[in-house]
């Protein structure tokens, strides 16, 4: 009997299986595991129809598992959107499906749910929720209790499920919408994304003061914390490389107003020495610096770099650099840090700044190394990670991540726990988590 003709039939639930269903419980109050009675083959089955909305209260991210927190007037917590469950379940997957069927993996296990019902099928083989799962035009909502059938370490409390081993002194600390507004590791700048005149690189540190072995061109050079502890292990990596020449750092953080100064200097030198026009000027100012308030260097993840080769020449910062010994290490290695070159060749269209060899990004681990494999700047890693969802990746070094791409919408509802979890603001209109995955 194939599927169609199953949802075609009508069956009278048990009493107690119905009592479940309306009540939203999966577990009687003994705490006993209540098994689905089975069906007899002349049963037939109605399908239910959602009534109602499924809110979603909370989802409480940590290091080891997420806690689920939905409620529907009928069924209780036991609705579960599958499409965040995609994002945050490392092995849910979901797949196509028609009207009548809901379909997902969880590992090697292929899931069917029978939409309006409480029967699905896992590789095939017919079983029986403890409720019925629905779909409608927004979102396929999964009964809770297909989870806890199918897969380990899901249970019930008082507010939800919890899924995972977490240790019970786990506590999320911090809600996504905190990160809204913030210059983060993954936070878009440019023409189209800028920031405000006020806001400012987080967790700034003097690296004259805290690394004086840098080969620094200015003094009070500011730079982001964490990005400097990975820019120091890189030079000093790069000083101890056989042949290397010395790589200078020429410009790290800066504020809005002293790249209004970069900006206007740049326009007045195009009109005083080629002879443009006010607005020709101001076009081509734009190609090579960032209009105020759309500049990287704001932030304090933006690291311009030259060469003792360039400084000899007395040309500091030109497309050149990409031909020195330094700069060419840079090329090949910097990823491995977390930085990124920002402005490759053949990106203006993309990017809006024309090629700068000297001009790198702290992006962070795993996404430096994401963007340089896949031939991606910034903008389109974003958008690509929008696409996917979530990525699951696996260095080299044998180190695990979990890249989750939510939408600025879920910011109220969503939290975590920051001790494991890094997370960005994009500047436009979605948030990065980044997770570490214990062995």
């Amino acid at each position: 009997m194939n599927r169609k003709n199953r949802m075609r039939r009508k069956a009278i639930f048990s009493l107690m299986v119905l009592v479940m269903v309306l009540s939203g419980c999966s577990l009687p109050s003994n705490g006993e595991e209540l098994v689905p009675e089975e069906l007899h083959p002349d049963d037939e089955i109605t399908a239910l129809v959602l009534e109602g909305d499924v809110q979603l209260q909370g989802i409480e991210v940590f290091g080891a598992g997420t806690h689920w927190m939905t409620h529907h007037e009928t069924y209780g917590h036991e609705l579960l959107p599958l499409s965040l469950l995609t994002l945050f379940l490392q092995d849910v997957e979901e797949k196509a499906s028609g009207r009548e069927l809901i379909s997902f993996s969880i590992a090697d296990k292929m899931i069917d749910l029978e939409v309006g019902t409480a029967q699905y099928y896992v590789d095939g083989e017919q079983k029986t929720a403890l409720g019925p799962s629905f779909k409608n035009e927004v979102e396929s909502y999964v009964h809770a209790s297909v989870l806890q059938q199918e897969m380990e370490h899901v249970s019930a409390t008082n507010e939800g499920y919890s899924m995972g081993e977490i240790p019970e002194d786990s506590m999320p600390t911090s809600a996504l919408r905190s990160f809204l507004g913030e210059l983060g590791h993954m936070t878009l700048i440019n023409k189209m994304h800028g920031v405000e005149r006020e806001k400012t690189g987080q967790h700034l540190i003097n690296l004259n003061e805290t690394y004086p072995q840098l080969k620094l061109t200015k003094n009070d050079m500011l730079f982001n914390e964490q990005a400097a502890v990975a820019l120091q292990e890189m030079l000093d990596e790069a000083a101890d490389t056989e042949g290397m020449e010395t790589i200078y750092v020429v410009s790290t953080y800066r504020s809005f107003d002293y790249q209004q100064g970069l900006y206007e200097r740049k326009i007045n030198q195009y009109r005083t020495q080629f002879g443009y026009d006010e607005e020709t000027a101001t076009i081509e100012a734009g190609r090579i610096v960032a209009i105020p308030g759309t500049s990287e260097h704001q932030s304090g993840l933006a690291v311009d770099f030259t060469s003792q080769t360039m400084m000899n020449r007395g040309q500091v910062l030109e497309q050149d650099f990409l031909e020195t010994v330094g700069g060419a290490w840079l090329v090949e290695n910097a990823a491995r840090f977390g930085f990124i070159l920002r402005y490759p060749s053949d990106t203006e269209e993309i990017t809006g700044i024309m090629e700068e060899a000297w001009h790198y990004r702290y992006v962070g681990l795993p996404h430096s190394l994401l963007i340089q494999e896949g031939g991606f700047v910034l903008e389109t890693y974003i958008d690509y990670l929008k696409d996917v969802g979530a990525l699951a990746v696996q260095l080299d070094s044998g180190e695990r991540y979990r890249i989750v791409y939510v939408d600025a919408a879920l910011a109220d509802v969503i939290f975590v726990e920051d001790a494991f979890i890094s997370v960005s603001d994009t500047n436009e209109g979605g948030l990065i988590l980044t997770m570490r995955i214990d062995q």
